[in-house]
């Protein structure tokens, strides 16, 4: 077997204290005291516990010098095996099968069909459906030569059969899954014609279970977050909320760490979208204790993703709360960090960071640098923005002109923005707000004259209010569109930003 040239070195340098001292007392159990074996000199010289002036190479050839090596490398591996029994259900399992084999081929059915009745009651309460099939077939060959067999065959083959549904499950709710993190991807949020293409290939596919007919943890933890998603995707967000505090704690020890890391950031993003913010930012530190726990802070990808996700809700908080302090320094340290994840983050996470941060400079008064954000993700990535993203910076547009007093560009932009609503076929379901807003600024105002500026500033506002009234479920604030109310609210008020949202955030958290 060939392996990397510092394998070995990447192993030893892997190891924690306790699981060194326990290959030590491990090899010490199988060796002669006064006369170390080769390998374990070896371990010590790479360890760093002797000096490098002893020379292994000069005890024995460059071919024994690599089978020591070979050696060194096996038992590490199998001290570790040792040393992780009774922490890890798989591993525990899996020398449960390996004892299994031995002692069938030594004759000693009785003893084997007992390792196996524990082996399979723990596969089967941890959901390793896999392994729970290679015992069944152990069960089936001890069965032939045992006295008295455990139970019949046509017993074993319906658990097999049954066993073999609940991995087909699975794998079909998986495949929802990613049918649906990919219309998530591509669209955001769906409302008209694409969320009825939305509910019909995923939670309302012939293939979706409904929760009661689920079979197993791992089941109901993907029934859970695709309807999470989907909630969150048609403004539902009570309902994806709801559905997303069950995804805290899987049930399911099968659940991969990404999945899980993924489903705990969808509850960060439900919390946000019912304005439990102190539950997002709490969300953020427990993801990050997981990423610690998971291993997964050595990688790069998942680093970036904390801070993407660190870094958007902070902004979209301190924004919402109007602590201006505090979204002063999340901008400052996004921006920092901006620099160096640039090569890592994806395309998507970039355009959402940016366009945060484009909405938290209004947050603190710094309208021009919000348009320089926008003119950067308008004129250089339309080709690549998402549909919704897109649309928002029409949107915001509007609003920026208005805030700056711009108002000999406001027509031509609102003209621009409806043309832009109106190209899709369902525009009038999927911009009810922003349709309506863009063709009633390409009317002629008179904005120099104060009660017809504050008509039209309050005719914006009712438009955007009665559609975030009309949302079940969404506790009477949207992640996406109240920020605009908070703008316009200030305009009227002619209030800086962060003291209006201040007001807002004291009202919404006594509800």
């Amino acid at each position: 077997m060939n392996r990397k040239k510092n394998a070995l070195t990447d192993l030893i340098g892997s190891l924690s204290m306790a699981e060194k001292r326990h290959f030590s007392l491990f090899s010490a159990a199988f060796g002669k005291k006064e006369n170390k074996s080769l390998y374990v000199k070896l371990f010590e010289l790479l360890d760093g516990n002797v000096s490098e002036s002893s020379d292994l190479e000069t005890e024995f050839t460059p071919m024994a010098l690599a089978k020591t090596k070979q050696r060194l490398y096996n038992n590490l591996l199998k001290g570790l095996r040792i040393f992780y029994e009774g922490m890890s259900v798989e591993i525990d399992i899996q020398n449960m099968l390996t004892e299994i084999e031995i002692l069938y081929k030594r004759a000693l059915p009785a003893q084997a069909n007992e390792i196996l009745s524990k082996s399979l009651a723990l596969a089967n309460d941890h959901e390793k459906f896999g392994l729970v099939l290679q015992l069944l077939k152990w069960e089936k060959r001890i069965n032939i030569v045992i006295d008295t067999p455990s139970r019949s065959q046509p017993e074993i083959a319906d658990d097999e059969k049954n066993t073999l549904g609940k991995l087909v499950q699975i794998s079909t709710l998986e495949s929802i899954y990613g049918r649906i993190m990919e219309f998530k991807k591509l669209y955001g949020y769906a409302k008209g014609d694409l969320k009825t293409q939305l509910e019909k290939e995923t939670v309302g596919s012939k293939e979706m279970p409904l929760l009661e007919e689920c079979r197993s943890n791992e089941a109901r933890f993907y029934h859970n977050f695709i309807n999470s998603i989907y909630h969150w995707m048609i403004y539902e967000h009570k309902q994806a909320y709801m559905f997303s505090g069950t995804l805290i704690n899987p049930g399911s020890s099968t659940i991969l760490p990404s999945i899980h890391i993924s489903a705990l950031l969808q509850h960060i993003t439900s919390s946000v979208c019912i304005g439990e913010f102190k539950t997002a930012l709490q969300g953020i530190e427990l993801s990050e204790a997981y990423i610690d726990q998971y291993h997964l802070n050595q990688s790069p990808t998942y680093n970036t993703l904390m801070f993407a996700y660190h870094a958007t809700y902070q902004l979209i908080i301190y924004n919402y709360m109007g602590r201006k302090s505090k979204l002063k320094d999340a901008i400052k340290t996004t921006e920092a960090k901006l620099k160096l994840y640039e090569n890592s983050l994806s395309l998507e996470l970039k355009q959402i960071l940016m366009g945060n941060l484009m909405n938290a400079y209004v947050g603190i008064g710094d309208i021009k640098s919000a348009d320089v954000i926008w003119d950067s993700i308008f004129n250089k990535q339309t080709k690549t923005l998402r549909r919704d993203i897109y649309a928002d910076l029409y949107l915001f547009r509007l609003f920026s002109l208005l805030y700056n007093k711009t108002y000999v560009l406001l027509p031509s932009a609102a003209l621009s923005a409806s043309r832009y609503y109106k190209k899709f076929d369902d525009a009038k379901t999927v911009y009810q707000v922003e349709l309506p807003l863009s063709m009633l600024l390409t009317k002629n105002i008179d904005y120099d004259n104060p009660a017809a500026l504050a008509k039209v500033l309050k005719e914006i506002r009712g438009v955007i209010q009665k559609f975030i009234s009309g949302l079940k479920g969404a506790n009477n604030f949207q992640e996406h569109y109240s920020r605009y109310l908070i703008w316009i609210d200030s305009m009227l008020a002619n209030e800086p930003y962060s003291k209006v949202a201040a007001a807002w955030y004291s009202g919404l958290s006594r509800k």
